[in-house]
């Protein structure tokens, strides 16, 4: 299609030019009816300006010196000047919408208004159409013209519009003279070949405009002489409808058998003819109404399998080639492990199968596939277990979830994993832990957090679907989080030492100790300060910062690798009355226990008591509270060593420091 003008208004025109050799064709169209008859009237007026020249632009007064009109007001040729094309069709075709009457039009009714309207429309596209196939057409409608008076430094601006004084869009192109206008080239052609048919089709989209009709041809000889289709050029359709930009036509074939050519080539509204675009060779096919079956499919030499099948060699015509599909299992997805093109074959092996194998052929044409309905089954021996499973790594947080990655098998026929565990890392055997297979290559489970053993031991083993296990991987160790307080550390009684504050304490007993925590405060205080962190086993401090008179109270707690806290032990330091509880602990051992009781002198207010015991040689752990200075210790066995210690609690809250 020609160039669109910028804006519509009165009357509108469209535009393109063709750079040749020594000369610019130029060729316009009316946009409208209105337009179209104004022009036959009234003619066009066609101008040109030289805007460059050997490189340069040139001033605005130069342009205006080299402004010219040319050819005066284009008007269709005069009757006579038709008669000499009157074996053109196009021309009779020009001549009768231009030259032909006009209805009388008196009053009407919208329904024959609206006929008359059509057929205006129909004379107007009928015109144009003929002037788009014929170069001598264009010219005796008045609608083209060839610039030979140009020069090749030179670039230039053509403007064309209806020869009135009214209001209209003028359609105008800028051309190089030194540059000849190329032809696009058309992209090849697709045909589907069908049952004495042939569906050829061409993508135009980018193409819209190139050209004004399109001519097929073809050859049944190899591609050494080629026979037009059709007189007639196939119009591109996309200059009318946008949604649509292919190009198509149906061919009928004499047989099925003779290989065929197809080309396609356009022309231009300057007459120009373009290359051809050629298709692929091929011929037509007989629909396929059958379909291959496999008779034979076995395993050779367990490392492949031989696939053969059978379809009528007199549809070989009619078939472009086979495929195979195999899938693991009879409910699997089909996968296509094999896309032939010649349609003589009829065997085919697989390589790569896997252990359990279902097969399926089928032909294909472009039209359509045809599968086999039923599969044919086929597998190798397997005796061989999956590789142990590798890179194992896990983690357990903090509320017990363990959590175990290993990286995936790549056996085609692997079932899944099954994960075992271990308290200890010399267990003969591993518990399993899932019950049913595994397919991810992750597993969570809940872990026992209340323990001393503070690691746990994990292993996975692969299984095929042949139930073969691998062997296990080597063993992942996970440390538990550690959240079981320490056992509290005990203060003894606090005694003065050149005025101060000298105090004793008993470590704690548990082995992942980090430190310990000396506290101090007033007794009125609510917030301890801490005065002394000891890494090491020093159970001794004397308080040299504490103030003459003053009281305080004393406590040591020990706090574990993994942050966690004992109970605080405490102790009061009181300036007058350092030392002066009297306490006496004894126990007698009865058949039913150890009977432990105790005396106390003080002079302070009582809340209640502490019992502590230590077997034979084990450091001391509360037994009891009490408010009673009895204890029956029903647990005491024969032949134990027991040693108890007393830790008073007085009524304003403070403690004392453990006596024995």
């Amino acid at each position: 299609m020609l160039a669109t003008a910028a804006s519509a208004q009165k009357y509108e025109t469209k535009m393109q030019g063709c750079v040749g050799d020594g000369k610019i064709d130029l060729r316009w169209a009316p946009a409208d009816y209105d337009t179209w008859q104004a022009g036959i009237k009234k003619g066009y007026v066609v101008e040109r300006y030289t805007i460059m020249r050997s490189g340069e632009i040139l001033s605005p007064d130069d342009i205006a010196k080299e402004h010219k009109v040319l050819g005066g007001a284009f008007l269709p040729a005069s009757l006579e000047d038709w008669e000499p094309y009157s074996e053109d069709k196009y021309a009779a075709i020009a001549a009768e919408c231009i030259y032909g009457e006009d209805e009388n039009v008196g009053v009407l009714s919208p329904k024959a208004a609206y006929q008359i309207h059509q057929r205006k429309q129909q004379k107007f596209s009928f015109a144009l159409y003929a002037a788009d196939m014929s170069v001598d057409v264009a010219w005796l409608s008045g609608l083209s013209y060839t610039d030979k008076a140009i020069s090749k430094d030179e670039k230039y601006l053509y403007k064309v519009y209806v020869n009135d004084t009214i209001a209209q869009d003028t359609a105008m192109v800028f051309l190089n003279a030194a540059t000849p206008t190329p032809m696009h080239r058309i992209p090849k052609p697709e045909v589907k070949w069908g049952n004495k048919t042939a569906d050829i089709s061409v993508d135009l989209s980018i193409l819209r405009g190139a050209y004004t009709s399109y001519f097929i041809e073809r050859s049944a000889d190899g591609g050494k002489s080629f026979v037009q289709l059709s007189d007639a050029p196939t119009i591109n359709i996309a200059q009318t409808d946008t949604k649509n930009s292919t190009l198509f036509r149906r061919d009928t074939l004499p047989d099925n058998n003779t290989q065929i050519i197809y080309r396609v080539f356009g022309t231009d509204c300057f007459g120009r003819k373009s290359e051809p675009a050629i298709a692929d060779e091929g011929h037509g096919a007989m629909p396929l109404t059958v379909m291959p079956y496999i008779t034979h499919c076995e395993a050779v030499d367990n490392n492949r399998i031989e696939i053969e099948w059978a379809f009528p060699d007199s549809l070989n015509n009619s078939a472009e080639g086979f495929r195979v599909y195999r899938q693991s299992g009879p409910k699997s997805r089909l996968k296509k492990i094999f896309d032939g093109n010649d349609p003589k074959q009829r065997s085919f092996v697989d390589r790569m199968p896997g252990i359990t194998n279902y097969y399926k052929v089928s032909v294909y044409n472009q039209e359509r596939e045809n599968l086999m309905p039923t599969v044919s089954y086929a597998a190798l021996v397997d005796s061989f277990p999956p590789t142990a499973p590798v890179a194992l790594e896990g983690s357990i947080d903090t509320t017990g979830i363990a959590t175990i990655r290993w990286k995936a098998n790549n056996e085609s026929d692997l079932a899944g994993y099954r994960v075992y565990m271990a308290n200890t890392k010399d267990d003969n055997e591993y518990s399993l832990l899932t019950t049913s297979m595994l397919t991810d290559t992750v597993f969570r489970h809940k872990v026992n957090l209340n323990t001393l053993t503070h690691e746990i031991f994990y292993q996975v083993r692969a299984i095929d679907k042949r139930d073969n296990h691998s062997a296990p991987s080597k063993i992942l160790v996970l440390m538990r989080p550690d959240t079981i307080a320490p056992v509290a550390p005990v203060m003894k009684p606090i005694e003065e030492k050149h005025g101060r504050p000298s105090l004793q304490w008993v470590c704690s007993s548990s082995d992942d100790i980090a430190r310990h925590y000396l506290l101090r405060k007033e007794p009125k205080a609510e917030q301890y300060d801490t005065i002394a962190v000891f890494t090491d086993v020093q159970n001794t401090y004397d308080d040299k910062t504490a103030a003459n008179g003053q009281d305080y109270i004393y406590a040591i707690v020990a706090v574990d690798r993994s942050g966690n806290s004992s109970q605080l032990s405490s102790a009061y330091y009181h300036t007058d009355e350092v030392a002066t509880e009297k306490v006496k602990i004894k126990s007698r051992i009865d058949s039913d226990g150890n009977h432990v009781s105790w005396s106390v002198d003080s002079k302070r207010g009582i809340a209640e008591y502490i019992l502590f015991r230590a077997v034979n040689d084990d450091n001391l752990r509360i037994v009891a509270r009490t408010t009673e200075r009895t204890y029956l210790d029903a647990d005491a066995k024969i032949n134990n060593k027991y040693t108890y210690a007393i830790k008073i609690v007085y009524a304003d809250g403070t403690e004392s420091g453990v006596y024995k």
